[in-house]
Formats: structure tokens, sequence, C-alpha cells
């Protein structure tokens, strides 16, 4: 067998079994939320949690139902909001996932800045509360872990790498209008909040309007039982009635 062709099979065993990987971690995603309705399978669903949870990899850590839990490296954002959105009480209330597709994708996020690894796509739809959403993201493999994730688009991960960069005047329009465009982006929302707590880079904006952005998407996630947002939203209760 030539070279050319040698390395083309190495190449799409290696998108194959990333791919694998990836369905894996929805698919246990999946189970904890189907097992997790019922008392009596309860046990096993905390099984599937940790079976996602084991393959992520990073040194983050977070607690989860008061007990401490290892987050992937660049990805905690997104694995946090799994395991703390999808709380105890909102599994037991009943929450299903569908995989839409999972696929090996030659395009990385646009402000990816970590090379190395397979890029996989993800499309997949959630249900909870009487609602579904929508989620589109990259997850990037390597070494049989997932150790980072992106979302489709890449604004959220933009504005965090500017963030993180203490680029405030360029990060928070970002997340201002990531929370504007869609009501579920419960993170951004929490940066932006926290950003004009912080008073960076929402200056341009006048003290009324920093004020009514920040209760309403503090309440946003309060009533969506968002516990970083519900703890924002009760520095503001008293300041203005939400709208």
């Amino acid at each position: 067998m030539c070279i050319i062709c040698l390395s083309a099979t190495a190449h799409n065993s290696e998108a194959q079994s990333a791919e694998n990987i990836v369905r894996d971690f929805f698919n246990n995603i999946s189970y904890w939320f189907q097992y997790g309705k019922s008392y009596s399978t309860r046990s096993l669903a905390s099984e599937y949690r940790k079976k996602a949870i084991n393959l992520t990899i990073g040194e983050n850590r977070c607690k989860v139902d008061d007990k401490v839990t290892d987050l992937t490296g660049y990805g905690e954002g997104f694995v946090a909001d799994w395991l703390t959105f999808f709380n105890k009480e909102r599994v037991e209330a009943g929450c299903s996932l569908t995989i839409n597709t999972i696929r090996y994708d030659c395009e990385e996020p646009r402000y990816n800045t970590v090379r190395g690894g397979t890029w996989i796509y993800a499309d997949v739809t959630i249900h909870y509360d009487n609602q579904s959403v929508r989620i589109k993201d990259y997850l990037r493999v390597l070494d049989g872990k997932i150790h980072k994730i992106d979302r489709e688009g890449s604004e959220f991960d933009k504005a965090k790498q500017l963030y993180n960069a203490k680029r405030y005047d360029e990060a928070f329009p970002i997340f201002l209008k990531i929370s504007e465009k869609n009501a579920n982006e419960f993170e951004a929302q929490y940066y932006a909040v926290m950003m004009i707590t912080l008073k960076q880079g929402c200056k341009y904006l006048n003290k009324e309007k920093r004020i009514d952005y920040a209760v309403k998407y503090s309440y946003n996630g309060y009533k969506a039982h968002d516990k970083l947002l519900s703890a924002l939203y009760l520095k503001f209760y008293y300041t203005k009635t939400p709208r």
C-alpha cells in the first residue's frame, strides 16, 4: 500500500475514534437524564454522569451536588453548564437529549488557538422544562479525551479570550450581543451581569441602561434556576423591578 493511502487510512481511523468518543460523551449524558427520572435507577444515572466526566480532561474542579468533580481544562464552562444547570431537581423532573449530528469536521473553530487533536462537530437538542434548546459545538479530542469545547460561531469563545486577556471594552459588547440574541445563553448573560457589577467594559452605557440589562439577564437566569445568575439577581432585586 502506498504511503499516501496509509496516511489517509490512519487519519480516517483517528477521526472515527474521535467521533466515537464524542458520541459516547453525549450518550452518557442522555442515559444520565433517562435514568435520573426514577428513584430506583438514580444510582445508575450517577454512573453515566461519571462516565461522561471521565471522557474529559483537565485540572479545573467544581462542586456538583455537594461533591467536587473534575472538569475539562478548556471546556470547563460547557461541562459545568451541563452539571450545574441540569441539577438533581431538574433531571428528576425530566430531561432528555437527542443527537442530531456528530461528525468529523475539517474546519476548526474560527478563534481556536490550540493545535493538535481532532475536531468533531456535534449538534444536539436538549429537552427540559417543557422547552427544547438546540446546541451546536466543536469538541477537540486528543489521546482519547475531550480537551476543549467551542460553540459554533465562536463568538462566545472569542469574548472569553478577550475577557481573560483583560480586554474588557472588546469582550463586554460581544457578551451583550450573544445575551440579546438568545435568552438561553445563560453563561454569556452571567458574564454580562458580572462585568456590569464590576464596571468592566460597560461604561459606554449609562447607569440606567446597565441596571436594566443586569436585572433582565439575572432575572432570566433566576427563572431558569441558573445558580450563578440567581445569586447575581439578588443583588439587583431591590434596585429595580425585572422587565
